[in-house]
């Protein structure tokens, strides 16, 4: 009597069923990824181009200079991380 591996125990199309669905779900990772590097790539982009203007050309859009960051990204409660225990 000789030990089968569970592949040589599995229906023939098993194997190749389950390497597409782990093929799958690496792609969605990669693409969920490139989808964010993107996000945050066009957000430096905007903060770069507002921080390049002036005083003024900033006022003239409803902005100072301290509200860039803020106006990119959103209000800092949704940039840090809440560790509250309550």
């Amino acid at each position: 009597m000789t030990k089968n591996s569970y592949a040589a125990q599995a229906a023939p199309g098993a194997l190749g069923e389950g390497l597409a669905r782990a093929v799958a779900r690496l792609r969605a990772r990669w693409d969920a990824f490139r989808r964010a590097r993107a996000v945050d790539r066009r957000a430096r982009e905007t903060v770069e181009a507002l921080m390049a203007l002036d005083n003024r050309q900033l006022r003239d859009i409803g902005l100072c200079r301290s509200e860039i960051l803020s106006a990119v990204y959103g209000p800092e409660r949704d940039r840090r991380i809440d560790i509250r225990l309550d």
